[in-house]
């Protein structure tokens, strides 16, 4: 999906001199100009007695179809070989998002090639933050990654760091704190760069991105392409759509998915990925990354920065986390209370879904180019024709309710009940959040493995065992604290915009994960000081191995089943489950239903076979 380009102060487009931009409304078809075009009016070619010939007879060239006023039909025309184009989704994520931005420049031919099939198509609107959709694609394809090769790479320097030579004070590598911040470097290169790693031994996947696979330097081409999108969804397996909440208000973005789900039928294939994920995604990566570097400090260096040992190294310690929960929690309560509201209206967005209230360019602009005053052709007109034809009502646009009637039905039957049951879920957003929480937290892993876990092969495992207990006890416990945070996110957007403060929301999310995460790692920490350090003599004794049991066991259950490769997804991290079964209407509510749909809906040509929706 594309965007348009925004009018400066002055009136004119901020974009550079002789460059054309694809957008997702009538822009797409009207070309951009530079000043001097701005102020002298273009002509606009009406179309020779020759094309209108070939027009009529269904033999039209490129060339006609540039000057020609569009029909229905022309969006349903096959496009040529050479211009199914696709791009491999490291150039799609190429120089940190560029391309996701509309300054992004001069179309380059190199980054994209001739294909027959595509294996995602990206559908979007131009007008969301560049940086957030460019940070949710690298999460939802690299984040997993990253966080598996944080782990591998903390874990082995943490082995070598604590490995034994002949020499009794010998190590095969220095035991430093910077290796900790190689943990966190390794991760977020991968983060950042996987796909270019990916494609140098495994095929490249390629995807459609609007500027980089459509030329912007032919307008006939261009044209051709922009109206084609529907041969483009027809070659496409997967429909990515970077949600917003104003994505829905956009007739363009909303025809992308028709398109998809009521030509290839496959809803199931449609991945709504929120672009707010990726604020959220940063700042918990920053405020699991910090809990573990007090963590670190106190356990390691804790004698010499807080002095633990009496009172006031302890009100210290206190003083600190109390800062974090200040400082981090609040800003991350916030945008998770926002985003958990802005989803929640999704499923509604699609009960209530309006074709004749989205926004397209050219009803805004009240059928005139905002620059030039050129009359626009409507691109909604076209759009309804197209929905008609597929409906087997004829080539006639004009019945805005059969059309209304169409989309809803199918947007009801293959879409709406299972996004509304896996938006509404509280483990949707586990995955993305569990990789950030693992990045940010396993490198400081490979200080307690090269300390600790040597202590267990060379001076007796009891006594390591309370420090290093205390390092997995806090690994395993991040899965809870995600859940936990995105059940308090729930709850708050309940009252987010009710009667109640939002910062008395915020207050009380951020106080009730400060009081879990002190019973927590305070309930550990008192086991750990009450048992014997020599001998377990007592049933009792292993208390902190029960504790750390049942915290792996609880993450098990609440958090690491999210990650399970095999789990398809409409969103990140959730998916409809696969055995619930839906209330049955009984046999007189569904005939009386049948009896309200309208007649048009039950013709050969509208009722296809059910969706392979997993739900």
């Amino acid at each position: 999906m594309a965007g348009r380009p925004e009018l400066d102060g002055a009136g004119s487009f901020s974009r550079s001199e002789s460059e054309f931009w694809v957008c997702p409304e009538a822009s797409y078809v009207h070309v951009q100009t530079t000043e001097v075009a701005a102020t002298a009016k273009l002509q606009v070619p009406v179309p020779s007695t020759q094309a209108c010939t070939s027009l009529a007879s269904g033999s039209r060239t490129s060339e006609d179809l540039l000057v020609a006023n569009r029909t229905s039909e022309d969006l349903l025309v096959d496009l040529e070989p050479e211009l199914v184009r696709g791009a491999p989704v490291s150039n799609i994520l190429r120089r940190f998002g560029k391309e996701w931005h509309q300054s992004a420049g001069v179309w380059r031919p190199e980054l994209s090639k001739q294909t027959q099939r595509y294996r995602y198509f990206f559908s979007h609107d131009w007008k969301t933050s560049g940086w957030m959709k460019y940070l949710t694609l690298e999460i939802y394809f690299n984040g997993t990654a990253a966080a598996v090769t944080t782990c591998i790479l903390s874990l082995g320097l943490g082995v070598l760091g604590g490995w034994r030579a002949d020499r009794p004070d010998g190590w095969l590598l220095p035991r430093t704190a910077w290796w900790v911040v190689t943990g966190h470097v390794g991760g977020m290169l991968v983060l950042f760069f996987w796909q270019h790693l990916r494609e140098l031994l495994l095929q490249p996947r390629l995807g459609f991105l609007d500027r980089v696979c459509i030329p912007q330097d032919d307008h006939e081409k261009k044209y051709q392409c922009v109206y084609g999108l529907a041969s483009i969804l027809d070659k496409s397996e997967d429909l990515i759509v970077l949600w917003s909440p104003r994505y829905f208000g956009r007739l363009w973005c909303m025809y992308e998915i028709a398109c998809f789900l009521m030509k290839r039928k496959e809803a199931h294939k449609i991945k709504f990925l929120p672009v707010q994920i990726s604020v959220i995604w940063i700042l918990t990566y920053f405020a699991v990354s910090t809990t573990w570097l007090t963590l670190l400090l106190v356990q390691r260096f804790g004698s010499e920065f807080f002095s633990w040992h009496d009172d006031q190294g302890l009100m210290n310690v206190a003083l600190t986390v109390a800062l974090q929960v200040c400082v981090l929690y609040p800003p991350l309560f916030y945008f998770m209370n926002q985003m958990m509201y802005d989803i929640a209206q999704l499923p509604g967005q699609l009960r209530d879904f309006n074709i004749h209230t989205a926004q397209c360019f050219c009803c805004s602009n009240g059928h005139e180019h905002p620059v030039t005053r050129e009359p626009l052709q409507c691109d909604r007109e076209l759009i309804y024709g197209v929905l008609q034809m597929w409906s087997s009502r004829g080539l006639d646009a004009t019945d805005a309710e059969h059309i209304q009637a169409v989309v809803k039905q199918h947007f009801d039957r293959h879409l709406a009940a299972s996004v509304e049951e896996a938006f509404t879920h509280t483990g949707m957003l586990m995955r993305p959040l569990i990789s950030a929480a693992a990045i940010g937290s396993l490198p400081f892993m490979s200080d307690f493995v090269a300390y600790e876990a040597v202590k267990m092969v060379h001076y007796g495992w009891l006594s390591a065992f309370t420090n290093l207990g205390l390092g997995l006890y806090m690994l395993f416990y991040m899965p809870l604290f995600i859940r936990f945070l995105l059940l308090a996110a729930r709850v708050g957007s309940l009252w987010w915009t009710g009667p109640c403060c939002k910062c008395i929301v915020i207050a009380c999310q951020a106080l009730a994960l400060f009081l879990l995460s002190v019973v927590v790692i305070v309930g550990y920490s008192v086991c750990n000081a009450v048992v014997p350090r020599d001998a377990w003599t007592s049933p009792m004794h292993p208390m902190p191995m029960y504790l750390l049991g049942m915290m792996v066991l609880g993450s098990v259950i609440l958090g690491f089943r999210h990650l399970c490769p095999c789990r398809k997804s409409v969103i990140i991290g959730g998916m409809p489950c696969e055995d619930r079964q839906w209330p049955k209407k009984s046999e007189a509510a569904s005939a009386h239903t049948h009896a309200e749909e309208p007649r048009v809906l039950a013709e050969p040509d509208i009722v296809w076979g059910e969706s392979c929706f997993g739900i």
